[in-house]
């Protein structure tokens, strides 16, 4: 079986009304994937989508974050 090569990093940078930010990686569980905005861990105020899917999923923030904020989706799996 092939593993696919996977980069469970990415960031981008907001545009004040994007309130959905995509990530390429799979994750077992929603809490397998941290989010930071401007290097501040986030624990509320998003949802998560595509838990164990291969191609990844989304992260979908209630309110858009503000311009140019960076946001940060990585793995950090829970051990």
């Amino acid at each position: 079986m092939t593993v696919p090569v996977q980069v469970p990093f990415l960031s981008s940078t907001a545009s004040g009304s994007t309130t959905v930010f995509p990530f390429s990686f799979k994750i077992a569980a929603a809490a397998d994937l941290s989010v930071t905005l401007d290097g501040v861990l986030q624990t509320t105020g998003y949802t998560v989508s595509g838990v164990g899917e291969t191609e990844g999923g989304d992260v979908t923030f209630a309110v858009a974050p503000a311009a140019g904020t960076k946001v940060v989706r990585f793995l950090n799996p829970v051990l």
